[in-house]
């Protein structure tokens, strides 16, 4: 927390680069927690529910949730419905720990 705006910004930039373009699972997993605290930017967001659809393994679904838990504090404003409903599709074809995951989520 401690960086700039304009910083922020150009570390979130690179971070949804990588989001967006790197095969490796543990590039990616690594940048969604690294995006926990922007969840509530709608490019962050729409970044995350393409990264969930066109990966909806388990590991990723879990971080995505992960960084919207640990963000949440300070992301007061609700995710939008199409990422939502990308969230429980995918969390509906894993295990049952990540339902618990989703439900503290939205409580």
């Amino acid at each position: 927390h401690s960086l700039g705006n304009t910083q922020s910004q150009k570390a979130n930039q690179m971070l949804l680069h990588l989001l967006a373009e790197q095969k490796s699972s543990s590039v990616r997993l690594a940048a969604v927690y690294a995006l926990r605290y922007s969840t509530g930017t709608v490019e962050v967001q729409n970044a995350l529910c393409h990264a969930l659809e066109s990966d909806p393994s388990e590991e990723l679904t879990e971080m995505v949730l992960r960084s919207l838990i640990a963000g949440a504090e300070s992301n007061t404003k609700p995710i939008n419905d199409q990422f939502f409903e990308t969230i429980v599709t995918a969390v509906n074809r894993n295990n049952a720990e990540l339902k618990m995951l989703l439900a503290y989520y939205i409580h």
